[in-house]
């Protein structure tokens, strides 16, 4: 074992340096000492939490699902409608009724609190380069972050063309243009607490917008998700009308342009490499101050691009998860003005490979013999083990990297069912038509049916961390049409509609207007 020489290396922004000793700026960085310097920082202890609580997608819809653009099927025909869109789910939850990013990201990490709060009882006050950690209330700081929101914007067209058949099919599709945007989200007084706060007030205000739409905004514009839907009028009476139908759902989706304002987070990139000697250790040592915050800035940046590739990167449909559903619509016919019509749907997606982020399991029994391995059990100060040193500071940049940057698999996803009830009341005047409708919908958990990886590598993974589970909406919607006069064959209208119960899926609203022409 070598006795590790506290002198050998300084760590001068955090006060690690051993007090009245001189800087060597001309000392060449050993695996020892950098051993050294990051078992005083206690590592065992600062890499065994998981920096994400989960790594599942956040759970969403599917446009196409819209209530306003299945209800209420126009009696003409032939037509064709165009519908501009305006969606928008305000606050996504990361798990069952949680919004803020806290309940996805671990915002508290005590146990880099309490390290940080030891290392600063070392701060040398004659040090006038030294950064007072005394003075910055950590988790404080860290709580003005932890309700950081995803937010959901659609806007586009919806297109849509209708035929019935003298023997009472009806033949139907849709699908949507649209552009997509996810972005954080703050409140006012979330954002002014913390320009207010001691640590922040210091800095100046300036143009962020460019810092936003690099790191904080994903967006793109497209083509969603195709939907043929297929329906037969089976009973009919004065008083009641049963039709039964199929959908099928296909993955019709494509992006024109990714990165439209914001940016675009590629799944596939590979967590960087990590080189603490190289990029941090040495510069330091060397006085190289200014390569040294630029390679801390780039890292950070890195960690904050990879949660928004998990938070906010999501393709225009469902995945590429082609579906079929069957359904019944029952209307119950109250008088000439009057109806009120009943929908009944379940929807099977089909199983399709998809891009998954999985955190590894930390082993917090191989961080510590990690840390046995170089330290003097009786006076727990370093004792490196040069046999072993190489490999060791080799692994502890890996679990760094694991920690913060969750890689991404090939995962054969069953994504599950989906049921839905839905109504309509429709009442009918001589030049319009108002509408009033609910929906419940529920979507099981999925399933993972495999992950395309090697067993070895499986073994490590926080897999049931990784799936979405069940979601439970309730919706109430509201419209109206204008009935087209006898010399026009267009016919306008709008729609409205809100989220009401929202369980694993976030609060949503729609604004759509209707423009339908007969043929």
């Amino acid at each position: 074992m070598d006795e590790w020489d506290p002198n050998e290396l300084f760590l001068d922004d955090i006060g690690l340096e051993t007090a009245g000793v001189g800087h060597v700026t001309t000392r060449t960085i050993t695996p020892t000492g950098a051993m050294g310097v990051l078992l005083q920082i206690k590592p065992h202890r600062l890499l065994k939490n998981p920096v994400y609580l989960y790594t599942q997608p956040l759970r969403r819809r599917e446009i196409i699902d819209e209530i306003s653009f299945n209800f209420p099927r126009y009696n003409f025909a032939k037509s064709f409608s165009i519908m501009p869109f305006y969606h928008q789910m305000s606050q996504a939850q990361f798990k069952r009724d949680r919004t803020g990013i806290k309940d996805y990201i671990d915002m508290s990490q005590t146990d880099l609190i309490n390290t940080i709060n030891e290392l600063a009882l070392d701060y040398d006050d004659d040090d006038d380069n030294d950064v007072d950690l005394t003075s910055i209330n950590i988790p404080d700081l860290l709580n003005l972050f932890a309700n950081i929101k995803v937010q959901e914007r659609l806007l586009g067209f919806m297109f849509q063309y209708t035929k019935k058949f003298e023997n009472q099919w009806t033949l139907s599709w849709h699908f949507p243009l649209l552009y997509q945007e996810y972005n954080y989200f703050l409140t006012k007084n979330e954002i002014s607490a913390i320009e207010t706060s001691d640590f922040f007030k210091q800095f100046k205000t300036g143009d962020y917008w460019e810092f936003v739409t690099n790191h904080l905004l994903s967006d793109k514009l497209g083509i969603g998700d195709t939907r043929i839907t297929l329906e037969k009028t089976i009973k009919e009476s004065s008083a009641y009308r049963l039709n039964i139908g199929l959908d099928i759902s296909l993955p019709t989706a494509f992006s024109i342009k990714k990165g439209v304002i914001g940016a675009y987070f590629d799944k596939k990139t590979r967590a960087p490499r990590l080189d603490l000697i190289n990029d941090f250790l040495e510069l330091n040592e060397t006085g190289n101050n200014t390569q040294l915050l630029k390679n801390a800035e780039i890292l950070a940046l890195q960690i904050l691009d990879r949660a928004s590739t998990l938070l906010l990167e999501h393709p225009l449909g469902n995945y590429h998860h082609p579906a079929c559903g069957i359904f019944t619509r029952s209307t119950l016919i109250f008088s000439p003005t009057v109806e009120l019509t009943s929908k009944l749907r379940a929807n099977l997606l089909i199983p399709v490979t998809e891009r998954r982020f999985i955190k590894k399991n930390i082993s917090t029994q191989e961080l510590q013999a990690l840390y046995d391995r170089h330290t003097n059990p009786a006076t727990d100060t370093p004792n490196i083990d040069p046999a072993t040193v190489d490999a060791d500071l080799a692994r502890l940049e890996e679990i760094f990297i694991e920690k913060f940057f969750p890689e991404s698999y090939d995962v054969t996803v069953m994504p599950g069912l989906e049921i839905s009830s839905s109504s309509q009341l429709t009442y009918e005047r001589a030049r319009w038509i108002f509408y009033i409708g609910t929906e419940m919908w529920y979507h099981t958990k999925e399933s993972f049916l495999k992950i395309h990886t090697d067993s070895l590598t499986q073994s490590t993974l926080e897999i049931e961390k990784a799936k979405k589970e069940y979601a439970y909406q309730t919706k109430t919607w509201i419209g109206f049409d204008k009935k087209k006069r006898e010399t026009s064959n267009w016919q306008y209208g709008a729609r409205a509609s809100a989220s009401g119960i929202n369980d694993g899926i976030g609060d949503t609203f729609t604004l759509s207007f209707h423009c339908v022409r007969e043929f």
